[in-house]
């Protein structure tokens, strides 16, 4: 009787934390499965965006409904040169998740290095894609867009488009 009882709070915290992670799984597939749609179509326009502002592809990513969840910034190479940003469209925290699922991103390269502010912008917005840092960002020529992970939820395919 005593081992009962001591094995229950055991029992009771595995079964909590199983069921966190399957509402976590659930939350990462619908994420994907609404985001991946829209990106998938952005995808096949991108071309047209370069040379172009930062604000005329967010106006695109915007009108298509797609919302990003994170950002951060990317340095060229082992340069300290700020040039790129990766847009998310899932949690990060969700990553974990299922090493076999694909994680949608973009990556933005910038024809101009991106002054260092963006890097005091992104630790005050906590990676979130705010308009503050969409108004720093908005005047910047694209140079490419690389979409990575729109192949499928459990895709082997792990080639950039």
């Amino acid at each position: 009787m005593k081992t009962i009882i001591n094995k229950l709070p055991i029992i009771l915290i595995l079964f909590v934390f199983q069921f966190c992670k399957s509402q976590n799984k659930e939350r990462y597939v619908n994420d994907y499965n609404k985001a991946v749609p829209k990106l998938q179509q952005v995808a096949t326009s991108k071309q047209k965006y370069y040379g172009k502002d930062f604000s005329e592809f967010m106006s695109q990513l915007e009108s298509n409904g797609v919302k990003i969840k994170s950002f951060f910034y990317k340095e060229k190479g082992l340069s300290p040169k700020i040039n790129m940003i990766i847009l998310e469209f899932v949690d990060s925290d969700d990553f974990g998740i299922d090493d076999n699922y694909q994680h949608p991103r973009i990556l933005i390269t910038f024809q101009e290095q991106i002054p260092d502010e963006i890097r005091q912008l992104t630790l005050k917005s906590h990676g979130e894609l705010t308009q503050e840092v969409k108004d720093f960002l908005a005047d910047r020529k694209i140079e490419n867009i690389v979409f990575y992970g729109i192949n499928g939820l459990t895709s082997k395919d792990r080639s950039a488009r």
